[in-house]
């Protein structure tokens, strides 16, 4: 199985999507604090201690992280609905977020390179699954619950 790239910050996917390439695979964002350390997030069933706010697959994993990256600095509607949730996050509550995160914390992506856009689609369900399975919800940023017609593997294990 492919292996997760090292976290990194937002800020960076500039230099890092000519590395990603147009890869398909699966990327997490969280929110990490100044020493770039998780920021642990409460959810139903307990901390997600990995603080994540989204999980996600693309066919091209570089033009996807740049499409999020945008959409939190460039203060804009783009082209992903994860993307468009944390700028109606800014948006809606500015001053709560720049005083609490933005100015405390960091954006951060991690991706893992797949080899077909089935693979990618399979690895989110898995990752979406598991995570809904841990905390009782869905990533943050995350609206749509995957395959809910197939869960007999998750709730097995």
């Amino acid at each position: 199985m492919s292996k997760w790239s090292e976290w990194r910050d937002i800020s960076s996917v500039k230099d890092f999507a000519e590395d990603i390439g147009k890869s398909p695979g699966v990327y997490e964002i969280r929110l990490a604090d100044l020493a770039r350390q998780s920021i642990r997030i409460s959810r139903l069933f307990g901390d997600d201690e990995e603080g994540l706010l989204a999980i996600g697959e693309s066919v091209n994993l570089g033009r996807r992280i740049k499409e999020f990256h945008n959409a939190y600095t460039a203060g804009k509607f783009g082209r992903h609905s994860v993307g468009d949730r944390l700028f109606l996050v800014l948006m809606c509550q500015y001053s709560r977020f720049k005083t609490n995160y933005q100015n405390n914390s960091w954006l951060q992506f991690r991706v893992m390179k797949l080899t077909s856009k089935a693979a990618a689609q399979a690895e989110e369900e898995r990752l979406l699954k598991n995570y809904f399975k841990a905390h009782g919800e869905l990533p943050p940023l995350n609206g749509n619950m995957p395959d809910k017609n197939n869960w007999d593997e998750i709730i097995k294990m």
